[in-house]
């Protein structure tokens, strides 16, 4: 969730708690991020009202850390988002990219083998989430097989707009999988289609 509470500053200073983050620098105006609360991924994920898992499948020309960093590093997926990115790359650590629009929490990592986060768009019912496994699988020298499963994605987001799950592929084959080919400038095809 990020409100739009601007003002200018006259010192340098960084103010974190555990669900805000400003970065203000002298005279810059600079907007407040709040981050989903840490409730946001307790409890039951989207249950009854999900659709069948996503399966996505790409080879990437590159080592896997290259891509698990790419996957779980601010610098990298601001990169390729082009918008700003939090991380916090630890079992537990939170997340958040697209200018808060999808958050999270990393559950597993295995460096540079596998990443687990619960996972959800800032529109979706609170305590909403799904469950992200990434798999990166060496496969020979500078190829890297990588899986995308995401389960439990809503049938509709909290305003009852269906297409979530549509929505979800398209992000991870457009604007994460596809960014990182394009600017990144690893090579990629896809394995699944």
């Amino acid at each position: 969730h990020a409100s739009g509470a601007c003002e200018a500053v006259s010192e340098s200073a960084l103010v974190v708690d555990r669900s805000t983050l400003a970065v203000l620098s002298p005279g810059a105006r600079v907007s407040v991020v709040t981050m989903a609360s840490e409730d946001e991924f307790k409890g039951e994920s989207a249950g009854r009202d999900h659709e069948a898992e996503l399966v996505i499948k790409a080879r990437f020309h590159c080592r896997p850390v290259d891509v698990y960093k790419a996957l779980t590093e601010a610098d990298m997926v601001s990169r390729y988002t082009m918008a700003k990115a939090n991380f916090d790359t630890t079992v537990g650590g939170r997340f958040d990219f697209y200018d808060g629009n999808v958050a999270g929490v990393f559950t597993e990592l295995e460096e540079p083998t596998k990443i687990v986060m619960k996972w959800k768009f800032r529109e979706w019912a609170p305590r909403v989430f799904s469950t992200v496994t990434v798999s990166l699988r060496e496969r020979g020298e500078g190829e890297t097989d990588v899986e995308v499963r995401q389960v439990n994605i809503p049938k509709s987001d909290a305003h009852g707009h269906g297409g979530v799950r549509a929505r979800c592929e398209g992000g991870w084959r457009e604007r994460i999988l596809g960014g990182m080919k394009r600017f990144l400038g690893y090579g990629m095809e896809w394995q699944d289609s």
